[in-house]
């Protein structure tokens, strides 16, 4: 849940990787059969999100996972997913600035209860010092990849273009939100 343009980011992607037999394995471990487990999808109808949706339950069919994809309108995703819980698996674009302490919130949608992991960000958002921050962010991305939390597949691309004439807008913002008062034209 970190970008490179993050101070604290490190590159995770190897954490956990693909690797269908370990995943079967670890269905076998949790009680599965082959092919008895069901889950739904429920994504926004957005690009990346529906042809995420198709790729995912595509890997989790190859390992014996059956996924019913339903595609929602984004505010019926919103209400449903969102504010009712109602989902086994979701994929949606978190874009906003500090979205790793979101897990830190079990009452967030996701409904992620670490102590551990709540320890680790308090920490960092507290630390006294940029440097003593940006490492402890550092600890605490780690230990929720290494909890596989959630699955990241990408940081989606955020291209702005502006006129030269143009000034304020933020470099590397995570966000397609402005702060307007900063944007000027000359």
């Amino acid at each position: 849940m970190a970008v490179p343009t993050d101070p604290w980011y490190e590159d995770l992607s190897g954490t956990n990787p693909y690797d269908p037999a370990k995943a079967k394995a670890l269905l076998k471990g949790a009680g599965y059969a082959p092919n008895t487990l069901s889950l739904r999808m429920r994504v926004p109808v957005v690009p990346y999100a529906v042809k995420s949706a198709q790729f995912v339950a595509s890997q989790l069919r190859d390992i014996g996972v059956k996924v019913t994809v339903e595609e929602l309108d984004f505010s019926r995703w919103l209400d449903e997913v969102f504010t009712k819980g109602d989902y086994d698996m979701t994929i949606v674009a978190h874009v906003e600035a500090r979205d790793l302490g979101k897990f830190a919130n079990p009452k967030y949608y996701w409904h992620y209860n670490d102590p551990k992991f709540a320890q680790l960000y308090t920490a960092a958002d507290e630390a006294t010092s940029e440097e003593e921050g940006d490492e402890l962010m550092k600890q605490a991305t780690k230990y929720l990849a290494d909890q596989a939390a959630a699955i990241w597949l990408f940081a989606l691309p955020n291209l702005v273009i502006t006129k030269s004439t143009i000034t304020g807008v933020a470099q590397n913002a995570t966000t397609l939100s402005f702060d307007l008062t900063t944007i000027t034209s000359r």
